[in-house]
């Protein structure tokens, strides 16, 4: 796949993350797969940022907690991660 195609992509994907991010009912999913793209992309990897979202995600997608213990408990934050 050329490289400008998937930029292309990515960059279609986060503008309609960002447009979920205004509407309540979309607002934590969208704000749970910003936490993934933070967490797991190396380009943009980013722990605090991550954190922030999936916090953010918690009152409506429960993988959210379960995201944010594992992103402590690989920071070696063991007993915050419990």
């Amino acid at each position: 796949m050329a490289p400008s195609l998937l930029r292309g992509e990515v960059d279609k994907s986060v503008s309609t993350l960002l447009d979920a991010m205004n509407y309540a009912s979309k607002k934590a999913l969208a704000a749970y797969n910003f936490g993934i793209i933070y967490d797991s992309n190396s380009d943009v990897h980013d722990n605090e940022l991550a954190i922030n979202c999936y916090l953010i995600a918690e009152s409506g997608v429960d993988m959210a907690t379960y995201r944010i213990a594992g992103l402590k408990q690989r920071s070696g934050d063991d007993a915050e991660s419990l």
